[in-house]
């Protein structure tokens, strides 16, 4: 039975939502997996066919994003032995899958987790990776997923070190922009996580090949932040989520939606009281138009919410649930970063993995707006 090392959620073209989860499999045999709710929308068959084996070695990062036009879904890994990235998508929305397709080693670099997506305006998809310290980006070649890709290119390094994380989100005006997190030479990551000074750049002109210069994002009160985990308002502002070494949720949200010179200031998340401790996140979007935050600390799952659509004052943190683990784990070793989605019946889901033993535990809300959840066994694939 192969154990499940990462996992991600995506809606198909028919709002079903599709799970996608990559295996520690040695040797020969599926490495990546896919399982889809049952026409009911709100109910798991937990069957799983398998998607292959990218390259040579275990992927070690997953990524899924939905196309549009047409809605099917388009996954990205990288392979842990070439490092290199590859990707895969639905043939049919919500029907079969293609073969993996080689994006390569951006540079001829070493890939490193995770890969990156954001939707461009004319609906081709942009893939944004870090690659032995610097970031690249490649966009697709049409509107419906394909392979024969062109070559990455590259945005350099940010603050002239070398960057070990990236993230990527669309702004209003349909320009990318793209988020790293340098860290010094000889600087180790603290943690689970990579963490430093965040830095950011834009594209100049919505599609265009000119892109802004690095810009600093900074530290909030000093202190090394992860790279951020990216969502949009209703209003089309984006807002940024970030965690620091000393186990702090922290926030940006741009003031101007079309304005990326225009981020607030880094504030604590929520503005008062407690933190759970270090967090892996995930977010997404509920019925009423808030963005919902899902933060794994340790074998605990939290959740904190916008106050009202386009607010920015959130709810304070709340325990979902205890997920059951290994007592002796270290933080790196318990819960991945959750995989966040809302059901056709605008109920919110929720899948994180298990990092000891490779379980894949599912919670689901039982009626709209009751986020008291109780974690499921997921069967393996």
């Amino acid at each position: 039975m192969p154990q499940l090392a990462n996992v991600t959620l995506g809606p198909g073209s028919d709002s079903l939502l599709e799970l996608v989860a990559t295996t520690g499999l040695n040797g020969p045999g599926a490495s990546v997996w896919r399982s889809r709710q049952t026409s009911s929308g709100d109910q798991w068959a937990g069957d799983w066919q398998p998607l292959g084996k990218p390259g040579r070695g275990d992927p070690s990062s997953l990524s899924v994003i939905q196309q549009r036009p047409g809605g099917s879904l388009e996954a990205f890994v990288i392979d842990g032995k070439d490092e290199a990235v590859w990707h895969s998508w639905q043939t049919d929305p919500d029907q079969g899958w293609s073969d993996w397709d080689l994006l390569g080693n951006p540079g001829g670099g070493r890939a490193q987790d995770p890969v990156t997506l954001t939707q461009l305006p004319d609906n081709r998809v942009m893939a944004v990776v870090v690659a032995d310290g610097s970031v690249w980006h490649v966009s697709s070649p049409q509107t419906q997923a394909s392979a024969f890709w062109p070559a990455w290119t590259s945005l350099g390094s940010p603050g002239g070190a070398a960057a070990v994380a990236a993230s990527a989100a669309t702004l209003a005006d349909n320009r990318a922009e793209v988020f790293a997190v340098e860290i010094p030479s000889g600087t180790p990551p603290v943690g689970f996580g990579a963490y430093g000074k965040l830095w950011h750049r834009w594209q100049e002109a919505a599609g265009g090949t000119q892109w802004s210069n690095w810009e600093p994002l900074g530290m909030p009160t000093g202190k090394p932040v992860s790279a951020p985990t990216l969502a949009a308002h209703q209003d089309g502002r984006l807002e940024l989520f970030a965690d620091t070494a000393d186990a702090h949720v922290w926030h940006r949200v741009l003031r101007t939606a079309t304005d990326p010179s225009s981020w607030s200031p880094w504030a604590p998340l929520p503005a008062t009281g407690s933190q759970p401790g270090a967090m892996r996140l995930g977010v997404a979007g509920d019925a009423t138009g808030r963005l919902v935050l899902i933060g794994s600390a340790g074998y605990q799952v939290w959740h904190t919410a916008q106050t009202a659509a386009d607010a920015d004052t959130w709810t304070q943190w709340s325990k979902l649930a205890t997920v059951p683990g290994s007592s002796g784990a270290t933080d790196g070793e318990k819960l991945g970063a959750p995989a966040v989605g809302f059901n056709q019946a605008g109920l919110m889901e929720i899948f994180v993995v298990d990092g000891t033993g490779g379980g894949l535990y599912h919670l689901q809300a039982t009626a709209s707006g009751q986020l008291t959840l109780g974690p499921q066994t997921f069967p393996p694939p």
